[in-house]
C-alpha cells in the first residue's frame, strides 16, 4: 500500500534588518532583496502581500484628514502607517491577505477569517504596540505585544492555526 506525503512549503518571512552593516550582512540583504522581489512577483505567494500594500496606500489617502470617517475620527499617523507596512512586509508567504482597515483612534487592523470559528484581528498604532484577540474553536487568546524588529511569537503562531486549512490546528 501506497502512502502520499503532501508537502507544503515553508512560510517564508522577510527579515530585512538595517543593523547589520558588515560587507556579509549586506550580501546577504541584497540576497533576500532579491529573493523577495522574485517572491512578490509570483501570482500565488506575492498577489496576497500586493494585495495589502495597495490597500494600506488607499487607506493612507482616505485617512489622512481628522474627521475621516464623518464622526470625528483620528487622521492616520505616518508612525502607524510605518508600522503596518513593516507588519506587512513580514506576513509569511502563503497565508491569505487580511482585510485591512483603520480604526478610528488612528491604528491600523488587519483582520483574517479563516471560517470554522477561525479570526484574528491585530492592530497596531503610532508606537508600535500591537494588540490582538483570536479565537480558534473553542480557545481565545488576546493581548498586547510590543514591536521587537518582528512579528511576535504569540502572533504568528495564532496566525498559522486560523489561516490553517486543516481544522485540527
Amino acid at each position: 500500500m501506497r502512502t502520499m506525503t503532501i508537502m507544503t512549503p515553508p512560510d517564508v518571512y522577510a527579515p530585512l534588518s538595517p543593523h547589520g552593516v558588515s560587507d556579509d550582512a549586506l550580501r546577504l540583504q541584497s540576497g533576500w532583496e532579491d529573493l523577495l522581489r522574485i517572491l512578490l512577483g509570483s501570482c500565488t505567494l506575492g498577489s496576497p502581500h500586493v494585495r495589502v500594500h495597495n490597500a494600506l496606500a488607499t487607506l493612507a489617502q482616505e485617512t489622512a484628514a481628522a474627521g475621516w470617517d464623518g464622526y470625528g475620527a483620528e487622521p492616520v499617523s505616518r508612525d502607524a502607517l510605518a508600522f503596518a507596512r513593516r507588519l506587512a512586509q513580514m506576513l509569511p508567504f502563503g497565508l491569505p491577505a487580511p482585510d485591512v482597515s483603520v480604526d478610528p483612534d488612528g491604528e491600523i487592523s488587519f483582520d483574517w477569517d479563516g471560517g470554522a470559528g477561525r479570526h484574528l484581528s491585530c492592530s497596531v498604532g503610532p508606537t508600535g504596540i500591537m494588540r490582538y484577540a483570536g479565537i480558534v474553536g473553542e480557545s481565545e487568546a488576546y493581548g498586547t505585544e510590543p514591536w521587537r524588529d518582528g512579528i511576535p511569537d504569540a502572533i504568528l503562531r495564532l496566525l498559522q492555526k486560523v489561516a490553517a486549512t486543516d481544522r485540527r490546528a
